[in-house]
């Protein structure tokens, strides 16, 4: 799989606009702040005054200050006054906190630079094949195996379970769950707090929850380098889950104490908006607010070499808003893949027609998660209703646009995406029921050993259709949470990753496994734009819940074609194959890429299940 090198970085420049550097001379700092009157700095017992320069635009002015010394790791609050009014707050721009960011924290970030830290690597989109996980929830079980102190270490360490599995699968990005600053687990009460973490309060320092020591604010930065460090040495890209749409603590958020009238979103009727159904929402389309995040993700990209990023609730970002992240992003990293959720959390205060939702995306590379085919394959998030994986045929149009990138492949078969690559291409996330829970609830009246075979069906689904295919953690060995639809602050007992799962379902491991070799070694199955899904594609069976498309090769050690076959009936199906001898790769949750058998003619497909089939 190529590669691509990304412009270098060293580090210690400050990439954001405002906020503070800090060197081993002193540390200056400047501050975008809506109508104040005076600005304080208070730091090593001090208050120091900051210059003020009138500004601009938006009522907005800068204040700056310039302090000589050694201030790397030095506490500091920032007092902000508005006639009567005096606040004090950490500034918005912060790199790190103390425990539990009651104090910003300066930081020489040069100083927390890993060895041989200079540059990174990232894939091309369409190789991508995603793996979601939560840094708590996959290390936090005994038999992770790490004997490390703080869950960036326990997750960088590549000597347990964690990374050597993701080699093992073959995955090319992991996608974390929020590793940013938030307020719902306690740094002093780590086992006793829990939560996934979608409550931000500061957007560029690291949670410090996840670090071994978060009285020192150096320390959760240097740790998560460090991991980061770690999965791309093991050729494992890192997705940052990230949460722009809204904040904890609105009305003492940072944001809110810099920018009152501007961080946040409000209805026609003076209420705060509650798209994100959070209690507010910000305001991306004011353009002090835009930079804002757009220099935030920079700054992730460039400081921490984030290969990606993952939008919360993206239908809250403004389309002028997403399309400035795109291109700010790909000037740095061509390769950077931006995702997210084409919906609200609620009724936004946004226009509808500014939301970036399906179809907006059109001109662009970023891939929108596939709802449509999500439910097609698995029925209902957390009800009873059953997807096609076991039958229900009510769905069958919905996989086959999925399966085919949800592009517009002809006349009849079409969707929301421009290219395959705009699409992600899951059945389930951390969201909901995961699937394995999911199958148990909708269909209690099979034998286990059915069940099983419905979660293999749906991981051969997803590798197998155009688009990026996505992994929700521990999908490959079974994970369950009790039941549990909404597990954010559930506890580790239901949302830990069991790594004796594994043990007990290696077959489903070694399926995916081999399933996701497959795909890497064939280009047919990982098609970059429309026109060549639709050259080199050709519908062979479309009957009662029968589905098989053939996918031609293209380059130097691609099969001359490909015949994927799902048979979504409850019995085994005859059918007659295409002209010539095919190669069995694929058959009744199985898999074996040297081939298992020449077959011809007329030919049994079990049922439940995918059939891969190869002509050289």
């Amino acid at each position: 799989m190529e590669k691509n090198m990304v412009k270098e970085w060293t580090g210690n420049v400050n990439t954001l606009n405002y906020g503070h550097l800090c060197t081993v001379e002193g540390v200056s700092m400047k501050l975008l702040v809506e109508r104040a009157d005076a600005v304080y700095l208070h730091v090593k017992g001090e208050r120091f005054t900051l210059e003020h320069t009138p500004h601009l635009e938006q009522d907005m002015d800068e204040w700056s200050i310039e302090l000589t010394g050694q201030f790397h790791n030095e506490e500091y609050l920032v007092e902000v006054v508005r006639g009567e009014a005096v606040e004090f707050s950490i500034d918005p721009w912060a790199k790190s906190t103390n425990t539990n960011s009651q104090k910003g924290v300066f930081i020489n970030m040069e100083e927390t630079n890993p060895i041989g830290w200079d540059s990174y690597q990232a894939t091309t989109q369409e190789d991508a094949i995603l793996y979601e996980a939560h840094v708590r929830d996959f290390t936090s079980h005994p038999a992770f195996d790490s004997q490390e102190v703080g869950a960036f270490n326990r997750f960088g360490d590549d000597s347990a379970n964690g990374i050597q599995h993701l080699k093992e699968l073959g995955i090319t990005h992991i996608h974390l769950l929020p590793i940013f600053d938030f307020t719902s687990v306690d740094d002093t009460n780590v086992e006793g707090t829990y939560n996934w973490g979608y409550d931000p309060f500061l957007f560029n320092a690291p949670e410090g929850s996840y670090s071994s020591d978060s009285t020192i604010g150096s320390t959760r930065i240097e740790e998560l380098k460090k991991m980061i460090q770690t999965l791309h040495d093991n050729d494992i890209a890192v997705v940052m889950d990230v949460v722009y749409n809204h904040t904890s603590h609105e009305r003492k958020n940072p944001l809110h104490v810099f920018f009152p009238t501007h961080a946040y979103r409000m209805y026609a009727n003076g209420e705060w908006g509650n798209g994100s159904g959070c209690g507010n929402e910000l305001k991306t389309e004011h353009p002090v607010i835009r930079a804002f995040i757009v220099e935030s993700l920079l700054y992730w990209q460039k400081e921490f070499h984030i290969d990606g990023f993952r939008f919360d609730l993206m239908s809250l970002y403004d389309t002028e808003t997403m399309v400035a992240i795109e291109e700010a992003l790909r000037e740095h990293n061509p390769n950077v893949i931006l995702y997210g959720e084409p919906w609200t959390g609620g009724v936004s205060a946004l226009y509808l027609e500014k939301q970036f939702g399906k179809g907006h995306q059109w001109d662009t590379r970023i891939a929108l998660f596939n709802d449509e085919f999500r439910n097609g394959m698995k029925g209902d998030n957390d009800g009873y209703e059953r997807g096609l994986i076991a039958g229900n045929e009510y769905h069958q149009l919905a996989v086959l646009r999925g399966m085919l990138g949800s592009i517009q492949y002809n006349e009849w078969i079409g969707g929301f995406a421009k290219d395959p690559i705009q699409s992600i291409n899951y059945v389930s996330a951390h969201d909901n029921l995961c699937l394995f829970d999911k199958i148990e609830k909708s269909c209690p009246d099979f034998a286990y050993t059915d069940r099983v075979r419905l979660n293999k069906f749906a991981i051969s689904l997803l590798l197998t259709s155009q688009g990026i295919p996505f992994l929700a953690q521990g999908t490959e060995f079974l994970h369950n949470k009790k039941g549990h639809h909404n597990s954010y602050n559930a506890g580790d007992d239901i949302n830990q990753i069991d790594w004796e799962r594994k043990k007990d379902n290696e077959s489903v491991v070694g399926f995916t496994r081999d399933l996701i070799r497959f795909r890497k070694d064939q280009t047919a199955l990982r098609m970059g734009n429309a026109n060549d899904v639709r050259k080199r594609t050709a519908l062979v069976y479309n009957e009662h819940k029968l589905l098989g498309v053939s996918f031609c090769g293209a380059e130097e050690g691609d099969y001359e074609n490909i015949l994927v076959v799902h048979n979504f009936n409850d019995f085994n199906h005859n059918v007659t194959l295409p002209d010539g001898e095919w190669l069995l790769i694929g058959y009744d949750g199985e898999m074996d890429l040297a081939g298992m058998e020449w077959v011809k003619g007329s030919f049994q497909l079990p049922y439940y299940s995918t059939c891969i089939l190869a002509k050289l």
